[in-house]
C-alpha cells in the first residue's frame, strides 16, 4: 500500500514541484487549496493517470483547526502554504501572523491526529518562503537573483 503525503499549498511553485515529484515516485497525495479555481489549476496539471492518486481538501481560512481534516490518514507531512501578499500594511498582520499561525495549524493538527492514531505521522518538513528574502521597503525587483544576503529585516 501506497504512502500517503499532505502538500500544504498544493497551488504554489514549490507545492506543484513537490507534488509532480511525490507522484513520480508512487505516493499518494493529499493536498491543500484555498479556492476551488486553485483546486482546478493543480488538478489540471496532473497526468490523467495520476489523478486517483491525489485529492485537495479546502482551507479558506487558517484557525486552529483548520488543518484537521487534512492530515487525517496521512503517513507525512511537507507544509509549503505560506500567504504571499505584495500590497502589506502591516507586516505583522499580513504576513508573518498568518504564516506563523498557518505552521503552529499543520503542527497542533498532526500532534492531535497523531495521539489517536498510534503516531502515523511519521514525518513532516517545513519549507520556507519568499517572505524570507523579501523587503517589501525595496518593492518587487522583477528578475533579481535573491541570495543568502538577502534576508528580509522582519524575519
Amino acid at each position: 500500500m501506497s504512502k500517503t503525503i499532505l502538500v500544504t499549498g498544493a497551488n504554489s511553485f514549490s507545492g506543484g514541484w513537490i507534488i509532480k515529484y511525490l507522484l513520480d515516485k508512487g505516493y499518494n497525495v493529499r493536498g491543500t487549496v484555498r479556492s476551488q479555481a486553485k483546486e482546478s489549476r493543480v488538478l489540471d496539471g496532473i497526468p490523467s493517470e495520476q489523478q486517483c492518486r491525489i485529492s485537495l481538501v479546502h482551507i479558506n481560512d487558517i484557525t486552529t483547526d483548520s488543518f484537521d481534516e487534512a492530515v487525517q490518514d496521512v503517513d507525512g507531512i511537507i507544509h509549503v502554504a505560506s500567504p504571499v501578499q505584495f500590497e502589506i500594511t502591516d507586516p505583522e498582520k499580513d504576513f508573518l501572523l498568518p504564516a506563523i499561525n498557518g505552521t503552529i495549524g499543520v503542527l497542533q493538527a498532526a500532534h492531535k491526529y497523531n495521539q489517536n492514531h498510534f503516531n502515523k505521522i511519521k514525518r513532516i518538513v517545513i519549507t520556507s518562503s519568499l517572505g524570507a528574502v523579501l523587503d517589501q521597503t525595496k518593492g518587487l525587483r522583477p528578475g533579481y537573483c535573491y541570495t543568502e544576503k538577502d534576508w528580509c529585516p522582519l524575519t
